[in-house]
């Protein structure tokens, strides 16, 4: 059975949870990445994180499975398990645990929220943050400088992602990147920033804090600072 996605790494992998979770246990998904009209690297991500065991296609249209509408979190986690043992299988050299606090800051084209913002929101959680990850090197390099932890501008997008998987706890604004890992461990430490500290002029947050409040009755150690 064929399912839809489209974004980047977090959305791919929310999607894909989302999607087949609505299959029947004897249906066999058939992941088909759709890019046409992208303006950002949606090229297939699933493979740098899973050992994907069900076909994967590529497609030059639109579909795609949204995970920003009510009930996609209680859908994505009640087959989880079962996307994890039979579909997804995380590699397990990406997993390996770090004592290490990380702040993440997505900037570029999506920026949610501000460095301002994003250095309240470290200061509230009263966490000392040891790293710093970016898509935006001058964010992250401002902030890490600000907060006095590292920041590498070298790192990759699965690099930043492995290390927001094992970090100790997480700081970040919402976004699918970071709660894409709840789907591989949904006790993880994160502090999400609410509403009043998305000040960035990427607005269309709306969906991913409503994955989020979602997905705190299935991962209590999730929190919005609000």
């Amino acid at each position: 059975m064929r399912i839809h996605i489209r974004g980047q790494m977090g959305v791919q992998i929310l999607q894909s949870f989302v999607a087949i979770s609505k299959l029947h246990d004897d249906e066999k998904p058939i992941i088909v990445l759709n890019t046409a009209n992208l303006k950002y690297d949606g090229t297939e991500k699933l493979t740098q994180v899973f050992n994907v065991k069900c076909e994967i296609r590529h497609q030059d249209e639109i579909r795609k499975t949204p995970y920003w509408e009510h009930g996609a979190a209680e859908l994505a986690m009640a087959s989880r398990e079962r996307v994890l043992r039979d579909w997804l299988l995380p590699k397990p050299e990406l997993i390996t645990p770090k004592l290490l606090n990380v702040l993440h800051c997505r900037g570029g084209d999506k920026s949610v929220a501000s460095a301002e913002s994003y250095k309240i929101l470290a200061n509230e959680t009263r966490l000392k943050i040891d790293l710093v990850v970016s898509n935006d090197t001058v964010l992250g390099e401002t902030i890490a400088t600000h907060i006095g932890a590292d920041f590498n501008p070298q790192s990759t997008a699965i690099d930043d992602w492995a290390m927001i998987l094992n970090a100790a706890a997480v700081v970040a604004a919402p976004s699918a990147f970071i709660s894409s890992t709840l789907m591989i461990d949904p006790n993880k430490i994160i502090y999400f920033a609410g509403p009043r500290l998305c000040d960035g002029p990427y607005e269309s947050t709306s969906g991913d804090l409503l994955f989020i409040e979602e997905m705190q009755q299935y991962c209590p150690k999730v929190k919005l600072i609000k």
